[in-house]
């Protein structure tokens, strides 16, 4: 079978570091080793992209500048399933209309993956975006059923999470003291003032070992203020880097997943999921590696942090929810209490490409 993912470089591109981008490229990968032509096509592209490139495990990323160059593209492909990632609300009427042309030799579907609010606006824009598509998947349960609710062919795909990153709650820690870390993008909305605050409160404790690992978005003044902010923490291992410094390579799934074998709370205190997974993939990454995960009641995020120690209401309260965990034991006694064993048969992204199958 011939697949091809298709939408905006900034929202699909395996070789960017991102959420949306990681289902993307865990999702091609994993079809390609079932045996099956994948390639991801992509408007938008830059001076930089002008060649076709191979990401590996035989998967061709084909970058246009011109999202008319990009439907070009899907036609001369002559796929047999289109899964559409993201594309701007100006170029829908164009789309569906492509869509209507081919739709007798090629089965269209279409992927939600980012926040969604509940706007009359938004929804009427994701009814006509999904219009002469087979089936629509959508991260998150709640996403899928406000879908649903609307009309929209909706199913949950879950985001795929790489086997490997599967473990059991009750690993063994590796040093003495109680590791804290934040994993992901140097923004307000993930609750970083909040972090800072927390871990600014505690750097002092000395059973906390507290670590920040990510990346700032050197054109955002937000971004910058708090990457200043926390770099000028003392008591803190600050690992960040700016933005496009450098592509995702294999080591990097690695290198995460080193990380968070180190930790023992992952610590992502959400103020919205504005440009985020509607379930981030990190939240989930955290949980099936081992770490105990505290994270805010926003998205889907409960529906995967079932404890109630593991969801705080006021971001302001992190470092007392912290303060409560002060040795090894108290957190492995919380992690024993987590219910992960059905997280594999759900997340692993084996299991997510054989479900996706079915719908082709």
């Amino acid at each position: 079978m011939h697949i091809v993912f298709f939408g905006w470089i900034k929202a699909c591109d395996p070789m960017r570091v991102g959420g949306c981008e990681s289902v993307i490229r865990r999702l091609a990968v994993g079809l390609s080793r079932k045996g099956h032509t994948v390639a991801v096509v992509m408007y938008g592209a830059g001076d930089a992209h002008t060649l076709d490139e191979f990401f590996g495990d035989r998967v061709v990323l084909k970058y246009h500048r011109f999202f008319v160059d990009a439907l070009r593209e899907l036609a001369r492909l002559k796929s047999d399933v289109v899964v559409e990632a993201y594309i701007h609300k100006r170029y829908y009427a164009m789309y569906l209309a492509f869509k209507c042309w081919y739709n007798k030799t090629t089965k269209f579907f279409a992927l939600v993956m980012a926040s969604t609010g509940s706007d009359l606006k938004y929804w009427l824009c994701t009814r006509f975006r999904t219009m002469a598509c087979s089936t629509v998947f959508a991260v998150s349960q709640n996403s899928a059923r406000r879908l649903r609710d609307n009309g929209v062919p909706a199913v949950w795909l879950p985001p795929p999470v790489p086997d490997d990153y599967f473990t059991s709650p009750d690993r063994t820690s590796r040093g003495t003291k109680v590791v804290v870390s934040f994993l992901g993008r140097i923004d307000p909305n993930k609750g970083l003032y909040e972090l800072a605050s927390a871990f600014d409160a505690i750097s002092q404790r000395s059973q906390f070992d507290l670590r920040v690992k990510g990346y700032y978005i050197p054109e955002n003044p937000e971004s910058v203020q708090l990457h200043t902010i926390l770099q000028g923490l003392g008591g803190i291992d600050y690992s960040v880097e700016p933005y496009g410094s450098s592509w995702y390579e294999p080591s990097k799934e690695r290198e995460i997943l080193h990380y968070l074998s180190e930790t023992d709370i992952l610590v992502l205190p959400y103020r919205n999921l504005e440009g985020t997974l509607e379930l981030p993939l990190i939240v989930l990454e955290g949980l099936v590696a081992g770490c105990l995960v505290i994270s805010r009641d926003v998205g889907g995020i409960s529906n995967i942090l079932t404890h109630r120690d593991s969801i705080i209401d006021d971001p302001e309260k992190l470092g007392e929810r912290l303060k409560k965990f002060t040795t090894l034991k108290a957190v492995k006694a919380q992690r024993a209490q987590m219910e992960t064993s059905e997280l594999f048969s759900t997340f692993a992204a084996t299991k997510v490409v054989e479900q996706l199958l079915e719908y082709f």
